[in-house]
C-alpha cells in the first residue's frame, strides 16, 4: 500500500478533499494533514512529523509551496509528488502588502471567515453562484479562526523555480483552465522545471479543483498513483 498525504491551501481544511477522497482507489488510503505554522519551513516540518514513514504528497495551492519544501527537507520519505492549483512564484509586493492589511484588521477587528468575494474569485464560473461550495469554503475558514489565519498570513512563498530540477521523484503538476489566481502558466513553468514531470489541465473548473471538478481530478491522480507504484514497484 502506498499513503497519500494531502496538504490543503490557505484556509483550507479537510473538507476541500471530501469529495475526491471516495474517488481515490483504496490502495492508497488518502489522508488529510493540516497547514501548522508561520512560515513555508515550518508548516512543512510539521508535515514531516505528522506523515507515514514512506508516502505520496500532494499539495494544493499553499500546501503545493509546503509539499515541495518536504521533498527537500526528506527525499529519502516522499515516493511521488503531486502539486494542485500551484506555483513557484513568489509573493509580490502588492501581495504582502494586502496581507499586511488583512493581519493588522483581522487582530483589530476579529475573524469572521474568508469574504465571499474572496471565494468567488477562487471559483470557475458555474461555481461562483453556487452557494453549496461557497458556504463549504466559508465554514473552513471559519472552523480554522484567527488564530490560524494570522499564521498562515505571516508565510511568505518565496520562489524555489531555481530549486525544482533537485526534485528526483515522480511527480504530477495539475492547473485549472479557468483558474484566476494560479495561471495555466504558472503549472506550465513548474512542470517544466522538474524532471520528468506530468502536467495535466482540468477543464471547467476554477482553482478549486477538489470541489469543482472531483471526478476528472480523481481521475488524473488514479492514472498517475498507478503508474507511480509500478515504477516504485520495479526498483
Amino acid at each position: 500500500m502506498m499513503d497519500l498525504v494531502c496538504v490543503p491551501g490557505f484556509m483550507l481544511n479537510d473538507d476541500l478533499w471530501t469529495d475526491l477522497f471516495p474517488l481515490i482507489a483504496t490502495e492508497f488510503a488518502p489522508q488529510c494533514l493540516p497547514l501548522q505554522g508561520n512560515s513555508i519551513s515550518q508548516m512543512a516540518q510539521n508535515v514531516l512529523a505528522s506523515a507515514p514513514e514512506s508516502f505520496v504528497l500532494c499539495g494544493f495551492s499553499m500546501g503545493g509551496y509546503v509539499a515541495r519544501e518536504v521533498v527537500r527537507l526528506a527525499p529519502e520519505r516522499v515516493q511521488g509528488l503531486i502539486v494542485i492549483a500551484s506555483s513557484t512564484e513568489a509573493d509580490s509586493t502588492e501581495q504582502r502588502a494586502q496581507k499586511e492589511a488583512a493581519i493588522a484588521y483581522v487582530e483589530h477587528h476579529g475573524f469572521m471567515g474568508l469574504s465571499r468575494s474572496t471565494i468567488t474569485k477562487a471559483l470557475g464560473p458555474a461555481f461562483k453562484q453556487n452557494k453549496i461550495v461557497v458556504n463549504r469554503i466559508q465554514d473552513m475558514s471559519k472552523a480554522l479562526g484567527r488564530a490560524v489565519f494570522l499564521a498562515q498570513s505571516q508565510a511568505t512563498r518565496q520562489s524555489d523555480l531555481h530549486l525544482l530540477s533537485g526534485i528526483r521523484i515522480p511527480a504530477l503538476v495539475i492547473a485549472a483552465e479557468q483558474d484566476e489566481l494560479r495561471s495555466v502558466e504558472e503549472s506550465t513553468a513548474m512542470a517544466k522545471a522538474i524532471v520528468g514531470a506530468q502536467f495535466e489541465v482540468v477543464t471547467d473548473s476554477g482553482h478549486m479543483i477538489p470541489m469543482e471538478q472531483p471526478s476528472a481530478l480523481a481521475g488524473v491522480i488514479n492514472a498517475w498513483l498507478l503508474k507511480c507504484k509500478a515504477s516504485t514497484s520495479s526498483r
